[in-house]
């Protein structure tokens, strides 16, 4: 029986989509434009694009357009005895992400043409985490590329491997005792960046809202949201740097409305500072400090960027797509991807003893971040 059209155009996107032809995050073609193409009618269009949108491989955004959002990925034969690098993700919300698709596809290019195959692990908490980590021998892995856990119970399986002289990289952040591989965004410049930008339109009262800085990670945003104001000579003013606390004894799902309360007293605080005082721009740690923020301020009506410029920190999905689209550094998930497998096949880590890192050394790779300007800064006029 003749494969249905409307079936056959789905796969021809999705075929297009797993080449890089349409990449992730990348706008499909008008639904018009694809009839012109496959000389079909839009009904068959609209049905071959309503299977890959509940497939979770597309959406449609209302008086956007059609966007790729997800790539799938094929499983991996268990029985096969192509070696197997493996990447464990966080999972859950994660697993349609674009961080976790782009780091994959990076992966997935780099080992392309080598004798390796790519496995995928999506793991929504630790004890998923340490049980996949607990496959090593009998899953015929080769090495592991992973994101972090700050446990005992994850840097003791950490070490043992490491001992074992099995290969490993750390994504994103590390913990003090880690002495391995580790693959990082350049958090120290993507913060200079912000702030060069903020400079570069005129603002010189800079606030900054953080979560307490106890990973490697937010500790380098920190110090480069510092050096970059030193540097263009920026008088510091602790009143505008804001640090979320963090309560450990607070249960999961109150963490949102704890978050959400601080930053609210927090953004009352700097209002309150007198008029040449304040802040005219705001630089956040994370996206989503942003996007509470562009609440917490028309509730106040405060007017983003009229009257307060503001940068995020990660390029979340969303962040395109508020109503006012918020300038951010974004990392490069593919790069961070394509350099994590190519030192995985150059065998980096098998049979050798790293040497101790020095306290406070920087991370044995960074992969430099992108500012994306967007509509959410305003260049002052000059006095």
């Amino acid at each position: 029986m003749e494969t249905p059209v409307y079936k056959r155009l789905g796969e021809t996107i999705r075929r297009r989509i797993n080449e890089g032809v349409y990449p992730l995050g990348s706008q499909l073609p008008t639904e018009l434009e694809m009839v012109n193409e496959f000389n079909v009618s839009r009904m068959t269009v609209s049905k071959g694009l309503t299977e890959l949108i509940e497939a979770g491989i597309i959406k449609r955004i209302r008086g956007k357009g059609t966007f790729v959002c997800s790539q799938k990925f094929e499983a991996i034969d268990s029985k096969s005895e192509i070696p197997v690098i493996k990447c464990i993700l966080p999972g859950a919300i994660y697993e349609q992400s674009f961080a976790s698709n782009a780091l994959l596809q990076g992966v997935c290019a780099e080992l392309k043409n080598t004798p390796y195959q790519t496995g995928i692990a999506f793991c929504g908490n630790e004890d998923e985490i340490l049980a996949e980590l607990g496959k090593a021998e009998s899953d015929n892995c080769a090495g592991y590329i992973l994101w972090p856990r700050e446990s005992k119970r994850f840097c003791e399986a950490v070490g043992k491997l490491q001992a074992a002289g099995f290969p490993l990289i750390l994504l994103d952040s590390f913990f003090p005792e880690y002495q391995g591989e580790f693959i990082g965004t350049d958090n120290f410049a993507g913060a200079e960046t912000a702030v060069d930008c903020l400079v570069a339109h005129g603002h010189r009262r800079i606030g900054y809202l953080t979560l307490t800085p106890d990973r490697s990670s937010l500790a380098e945003r920190l110090a480069g949201f510092i050096a970059a104001s030193t540097r263009h000579c920026l008088t510091f003013d602790p009143r505008l740097v804001e640090v979320i606390p963090n309560d450990p004894q607070l249960p999961t799902e109150k963490i949102p409305a704890h978050r959400s309360e601080f930053l609210r007293e927090a953004f009352k605080r700097m209002l309150a500072l007198p008029e040449a005082e304040r802040p005219t721009a705001l630089f956040t740690s994370h996206d989503f400090i942003a996007i509470e923020l562009f609440r917490i301020a028309a509730e106040t009506g405060v007017k983003i960027p009229g009257q307060l410029s503001l940068i995020g920190f990660d390029n979340i999905d969303c962040s395109g797509w508020l109503p006012v689209p918020l300038t951010t550094v974004a990392h490069d998930f593919a790069g961070m991807g394509r350099l994590a497998a190519r030192l995985m096949v150059s065998g980096f880590g098998r049979n050798r003893e790293l040497p101790p890192l020095p306290e406070g050394t920087a991370p044995r790779y960074r992969v430099r971040p992108t500012l994306i300007e967007r509509k959410s800064v305003r260049t002052l006029s000059q006095p």
